[in-house]
């Protein structure tokens, strides 16, 4: 989806001079003036406002800033795909992903299709929907859940775990290794309170692995 491109014709992302070839935005004559709303392409869209007082040119008033956000997020999620169907795109906002927003975070953070769909971040196309990506040959994306392998000697779990969190992944690996899990630490791990194997690894065979990752330069 070329987000920026939606974005001009929307009269949402204003240019002094429209491109004749496919331009990156940071190359884009941009009115800034005029302009409410930008973004960054990628796996996924980081879109920005142009609020005043935060932005060298700003033209969004800061009280407006929840309703335009709102207004923008409901927008976004409406976009059909290239059949007019329902895109089905998850839009978030920062403070619904992150613990602690810092900085200047994107306004909204747009996963379109699902992840089914990349972010086209640069302008000068001839229509949102496009398919080819605009950095080189690359039919993937992310995918919205991954998938983590985890075998240990001591592990007690052995078949498809349903429920894990990428944040629950440290503290389980903390756990299996014997070391405390600080308090401050976002998960859980996924082997507390079940009874963990004892490892059939013997002093020799340790000694050896040391030795190993020691002339590897790991320890």
């Amino acid at each position: 989806v070329a987000i920026n491109e939606w974005l001009i014709r929307e009269g949402l992302l204003v240019l002094n001079e429209y491109p004749t070839t496919l331009t990156p935005f940071e190359k884009l004559n941009v009115n800034w003036s005029k302009t409410k709303v930008w973004s960054e392409g990628g796996y996924y869209a980081r879109v920005f406002f142009n609020i005043q007082g935060r932005e060298p040119q700003g033209v969004i008033p800061q009280a407006e800033y929840e309703s335009f956000q709102c207004e923008m997020k409901a927008r976004i999620e409406a976009l059909p795909d290239d059949k007019g169907q329902p895109l089905q795109s998850l839009v978030f906002k920062p403070e619904e992903i992150y613990r602690n927003v810092r900085n200047v975070a994107p306004d909204l953070i747009v996963h379109f299709g699902g992840l089914y769909w990349r972010s086209i971040g640069t302008g000068g196309h001839s229509k949102i929907h496009v398919q080819e990506n605009d950095t080189g040959p690359d039919g993937c994306n992310h995918a919205q859940y991954g998938m983590f392998i985890l075998a240990a000697p001591n592990c007690p779990l052995n078949r498809e775990y349903e429920g894990a969190r990428l944040l629950d992944i440290a503290p389980t690996l903390l756990d299996l290794a014997g070391y405390e899990i600080p308090e401050t630490m976002q998960g859980r791990s996924l082997v507390a309170g079940v009874e963990k194997k004892q490892s059939p690894t013997g002093n020799d065979e340790q000694t050896v692995v040391h030795d190993r990752l020691a002339g590897l330069g790991y320890l």
